[in-house]
């Protein structure tokens, strides 16, 4: 089944709290706890079909929707969602750039030079 959009949320009584959502290191820094227990994201399907499931699950097989849906609903800065988040965004970002950047970069299309389809449409 194909993901069509995350629709709602909703964590239980294992989900931990703002408070509760860094530990502190042997050296005394604050680390966030790497963790996604208790939240379950509603996923419509393109079939037209809703179902719950875990965060893990949405998490690995969509991750950028996930992460926009976190951002969308502002529980990105839940704990949950804290650590992974902003680096999933980021690295859409990056790529997206990238990517861009090589289509601008492009010199031939179709094997034939793009200057010289210019000029022969110029002599045309």
């Amino acid at each position: 089944m194909i993901l069509m959009s995350i629709v709602d949320h909703k964590k239980d009584g294992m989900a931990i709290d703002r408070k509760d959502g860094t530990v502190k290191t042997q050296g005394g820094q604050l680390r966030p706890k790497i963790t996604m227990k208790g939240w379950s994201l509603k996923v419509e399907w393109k079939d037209g079909m809703a179902s719950w499931l875990p965060l893990s699950e949405v998490k690995n097989s969509s991750p950028v929707e996930a992460a926009e849906y976190a951002v969308a609903a502002k529980i990105n800065d839940e704990p949950d969602f804290a650590w992974w988040v902003p680096f999933t965004l980021k690295k859409c970002n990056m790529i997206i750039a990238k990517v861009k950047r090589q289509y601008w970069r492009m010199t031939h299309k179709f094997g034939i030079g793009l200057d010289s389809h210019i000029a022969l449409k110029r002599h045309m």
